[in-house]
């Protein structure tokens, strides 16, 4: 959110003892500046979320450049890409990105991915969105560099000889993790072996989050692998504390970005019960006819955003996201937990923004259990 809160800020606990649960994604969506990340990484290790996950963007979001900074200026806290399109990089590249932080700065990397966005988004980048076998190829040649092997491979995912990492840190390997929305098919895909974890989609409600959890762990359990073995991020979009109006028009926006994705949108609107009038008023605004190849936060304006925001019901950003009070915020974000998730990822509002939320999150009852 947009709200000013340099006073959390200071007034975060210095060094409270980390939340294993509760994670919180730096710089979502378009930013002006990449600079503030590096601050807010800082807060979210003073205090004491778990890891903090970038999502990349091919303008000013580099995930090594900024994961890197992150890491150097704090101690304890991981950092993660939260997701990086898979074909972006060659796959030694990808590698020797997360074995170089790993060995700059200890074992606090974690690589997440998906695979990547539309088509149309990356015209004339050199790299596209792949397909599920494609995606799977990818990780795994990364994840056997990352292993120490030799990789020989000429498929989908490219042609590769005596591909091999010849200095690892000494330490255990990154982990990665699978970002998908939650549809079944995704979830069958990420009970594959090559994943550690599991993260969804922002703004996705507790019950899809559970359906998609269920329908990964059936898959591991019809492939043999341990459905225990899986781990599961769920990230959810926070605004504790802040104008509540004004909270609501900053989520209904969010919806708006993601309604008009190509097949993200469609699916987000059917797992979450959004079919209908609403949806097809929003869907038919002359802004999604003239968005391009772009999405709606990089070409149209504020003004026209927030105007189409006012169509969503609000039902929907309270079934999504956690807005009120830090008290009502912990409530929603544990229905999340509730829901099978391992790990809370908070998502659209500071580090500083969260720090009440935070501390209610470690004094709830359900921490005592």
């Amino acid at each position: 959110m947009s709200v000013s809160t340099e006073s959390l800020a200071t007034a975060a606990p210095e060094g409270a003892t980390p939340v294993e649960d509760i994670s919180i994604t730096l710089l979502a969506g378009r930013v002006p500046s990449a600079a503030p990340g590096v601050q807010q990484a800082i807060d979210a290790e003073r205090l004491g979320f778990k890891r903090v996950w970038l999502p990349e963007r091919y303008t000013n979001k580099d995930a090594g450049v900024l994961l890197g900074a992150m890491a150097a200026r704090t101690n304890r806290i991981g950092v993660g890409t939260g997701p990086l399109s898979i074909s972006a990089r060659p796959p030694i590249v990808t590698a020797a990105m997360g074995a170089t932080l790993h060995s700059a700065f200890g074992p606090r990397f974690t690589l997440g991915v998906g695979r990547g966005g539309p088509p149309q988004w990356y015209q004339g980048h050199g790299f596209s969105q792949v397909d599920y076998p494609t995606l799977i190829d990818l990780a795994q040649i990364i994840r056997d560099l990352w292993d120490g092997k030799t990789v020989h491979y000429d498929g989908s995912a490219g042609r590769y000889e005596n591909l091999t990492l010849v200095d690892l840190p000494d330490c255990p390997r990154p982990q990665i993790v699978f970002f998908h929305l939650g549809a079944k098919a995704a979830s069958k895909i990420a009970a594959n072996p090559v994943f550690d974890a599991v993260a969804l989609a922002n703004m996705t409600t507790p019950d899809v989050v559970a359906r998609s959890i269920a329908a990964t762990r059936a898959e591991a359990e019809r492939i043999g692998r341990d459905p225990d073995s899986l781990y599961f991020v769920a990230p959810v979009t926070t605004a504790p504390d802040l104008d509540e109006e004004r909270t609501l028009i900053e989520v209904a926006v969010r919806v708006v970005v993601y309604l008009q994705l190509p097949v993200l949108g469609p699916t987000m609107a059917k797992l979450n019960g959004w079919e209908g009038p609403a949806a097809d008023e929003i869907r038919n605004l002359p802004i999604f006819k003239r968005a391009g190849a772009g999405t709606l936060d990089q070409t149209v304006s504020r003004a026209e955003l927030v105007d189409a925001a006012r169509l969503v019901p609000e039902r929907w950003c309270r079934e999504a996201a956690a807005i009120g009070t830090a008290a009502a915020c912990v409530r929603h974000v544990q229905r999340y937990r509730d829901a099978g998730a391992h790990e809370v990822d908070l998502y659209g509002s500071t580090p500083a923004q969260n720090a009440g939320l935070i501390q209610a999150w470690r004094n709830r009852p359900e921490a005592t259990r």
